[in-house]
């Protein structure tokens, strides 16, 4: 089976899509063919990229316009291969773009985030928890008929890789802004921590993740240069393993 990825990555949308994409095609690479189409390829993150596939759509100071433009310039690229599986997860896109696609795929697959977002999807994947206290009736008068709808955290995409918690003498405090937040907004919060007296006589330290994408990177360095307890880790290969070993963590939703 063939599966063709639409999604992207970059300073604008972070490194989100990109992660939920790679996991999930770890699993299906084993034994069908995969291939992402982004907006344009960025090297920084082969880590996270690097046994897959990647196409660019967008050549030059080429960019997305809108969803019918994009869908014409995605087709011109599967239209010659063999006929597979269209997986979406790009906030960008929904309806229009998928209305257009099926007629062109076996099925679609859109991943997203928002509860009530328009789709022409066969599978509709949305993992936010607020599907335990929602009715999805809502959610279905908006889809394509027939659409199997797989809602709520059961169906999170996660790294299968994610070693548990090491036993551990020091308390670990972990900040992260996703792959290209500003990390301002924790500035506050960490030297609030400095001004505690004795906090670092006690086995503390503050780890905090700067992604490739992230704002605002040189005042956060200053202040770890400033604190042997405060350390920095840029673009970390391993990124859950870090968060699963935090004792408290301070992160973006």
């Amino acid at each position: 089976m063939n599966f063709y990825v639409r999604t992207n990555y970059g300073t604008d949308v972070g490194l989100g899509h990109i992660s939920r994409i790679s996991c999930l095609l770890n699993h299906l690479k084993k034994k069908h063919t995969c291939s992402i189409f982004v907006d344009e390829f960025d090297n920084k993150n082969l880590h996270l990229i690097n046994h897959l596939h990647i196409n660019s759509l967008y050549d030059g100071n080429k960019k997305f316009k809108n969803q019918l433009e994009d869908a014409k310039i995605f087709l011109s690229k599967i239209k010659k291969l063999p006929k597979g599986i269209v997986i979406v997860d790009d906030y960008r896109i929904g309806y229009i773009w998928e209305k257009l696609i099926s007629n062109y795929c076996g099925k679609i697959v859109s991943i997203d985030d928002f509860l009530y977002k328009k789709h022409y999807s066969d599978i509709l994947i949305n993992s936010k928890p607020d599907f335990f206290n929602l009715h999805s009736n809502k959610i279905k008068k908006i889809n394509k008929k027939k659409c199997k709808f797989l809602l709520g955290p059961h169906y999170a995409i996660l790294n299968n890789n994610i070693k548990k918690k090491a036993k551990q003498n020091v308390f670990k405090i972990v900040f992260y802004s996703g792959g290209s937040g500003n990390l301002n907004i924790f500035k506050r919060i960490i030297k609030n921590i400095i001004k505690k007296k004795n906090i670092f006589k006690s086995k503390i330290i503050i780890q905090i993740i700067v992604g490739p994408y992230s704002k605002n990177i040189s005042e956060i360095i200053k202040i770890a240069e400033l604190h042997k307890n405060i350390r920095t880790i840029f673009s970390p290969k391993y990124i859950n393993n870090i968060l699963i070993n935090s004792d408290l963590l301070i992160a973006t939703a």
